[in-house]
């Protein structure tokens, strides 16, 4: 029994060591975490597509010259990003009058719409319009930072902060593996994958499917463990940064 209580504190005490090495110490790991996977599904949205758009736009039959199936695939893959940078500013002053926490839970609650619509999309129109509004959602980055900006101090800033570009970074290898691996699974997975099945006739719902999935399971996890920031909250506006802080971590 004693050797065996040993373990259990030297696990302990490892783990304690290795929390304080990768998580930045004062910053709680229940708000830590939900948005640290914002931003890995952020990066897997923009990029699952790149693998598989140009066959998506022949599929669509949107033209069948393949001179110009970059061109209108071009659209599809632009409309994310340009969507998303027009979205950024008005998602940004709305989390300052509503709160972080229903913008944060609305565009993660929005992406997982779209992403389905963008599986099931039967027409160039729809995937475009769906992709626009995958972009309108995915906003969030900006309030991301705020969010936790709002729970950090100097001295766990630069090291929470360092997770933004690593998250996003692993999403996008991650998109794009995705993304070339599943899509028009009934073409390159037959046994598993009927022709004449669901995803026979919606080819590139699979890769979508599983983003959805990650998307509804991070609004899951936000919706339980995100709460309200005390500084954007209209009443504490005034309070001095320090004073917030110290609310926050309590």
């Amino acid at each position: 029994m004693g050797d065996s209580g040993d373990v259990r504190t030297a696990v302990r005490r490892v783990l304690r060591a290795l929390r304080g090495v990768i998580l930045p110490p004062g910053v709680p790991p229940r708000k830590l975490f939900p948005i640290l996977l914002m931003l890995f599904i952020e990066g897997v949205a923009a990029t699952s597509i790149m693998a598989y758009v140009p066959y998506m736009v022949l599929d669509l039959g949107v033209t069948s010259d393949p001179q110009k199936v970059g061109y209108y695939a071009g659209f599809i893959s632009s409309s994310f990003f340009i969507c998303q940078f027009a979205s950024s500013f008005f998602i940004g002053v709305l989390s300052d009058k509503i709160g972080r926490r229903p913008v944060l839970l609305s565009g993660t609650l929005g992406l997982f719409i779209s992403m389905l619509l963008f599986g099931f999309s039967w027409s160039y129109p729809v995937a475009l319009v769906a992709r626009s509004i995958n972009g309108l959602m995915d906003g969030n980055m900006g309030v991301a930072k705020t969010y936790l900006g709002e729970v950090t101090d100097s001295t766990n800033r630069i090291q929470t902060f360092a997770f933004f570009g690593l998250m996003y970074g692993i999403g996008s290898i991650v998109g794009s593996t995705l993304g070339g691996l599943t899509a028009r699974p009934a073409i390159t997975m037959p046994k598993v994958f009927s022709p004449k099945g669901l995803f026979g006739k919606f080819p590139y719902l699979l890769p979508n499917a599983i983003i959805a999935v990650l998307v509804l399971v991070n609004f899951i996890l936000g919706y339980i463990f995100l709460t309200e920031n005390q500084h954007s909250r209209p009443e504490n506006l005034t309070k001095p940064m320090k004073q917030l802080q110290e609310e926050e971590r309590n």
